[in-house]
């Protein structure tokens, strides 16, 4: 598994990319949260490919890491998951640094991979979750 480079400020911009990671552990909200909202990245990578007309926002983005996560034989929606996505911004807080980085992982090599992201999208297509 990665090991997250966080910066003096908590942000992982580099590991997961283009995903970001947070380190909020010291701060109020005690958690660690995953983020996507590089939409230009996105837009850049996959502007010519065939997504199968899968909505990808922040609802869209959050269905594909619950996706990436059954892929992986994981629970979709544990407890120490909070998903906290909008419009343009997918957001993820987690109480577990481990399961942090576990989805983080997953996640950044199924949005950097065109094969990856087609199996997650069936996959959040056939469990529901294409609005997060």
């Amino acid at each position: 598994m990665k090991t997250p480079n966080f910066t003096v400020e908590g942000i992982d911009f580099k590991t997961f990319s283009p995903f970001i990671l947070h380190n909020d552990l010291e701060t109020e909200s005690k958690n660690i949260r995953l983020e996507f909202s590089n939409w230009e990245w996105l837009e850049a990578e996959y502007s010519d490919s065939d997504t199968n007309d899968y909505y990808l926002n922040g609802y869209g983005m959050e269905g594909l890491v619950k996706a990436v996560r059954i892929i992986a034989g994981l629970p979709p929606e544990p407890e120490s998951i909070e998903y906290d996505s909008e419009d343009d911004t997918c957001n993820i807080h987690f109480s577990d640094l481990d399961d942090a980085r576990q989805t983080a992982e997953l996640a950044s090599a199924m949005i950097t991979t065109y094969k990856k992201l087609l199996q997650a999208i069936q996959v959040a297509r056939d469990n529901d979750l294409e609005d997060g």
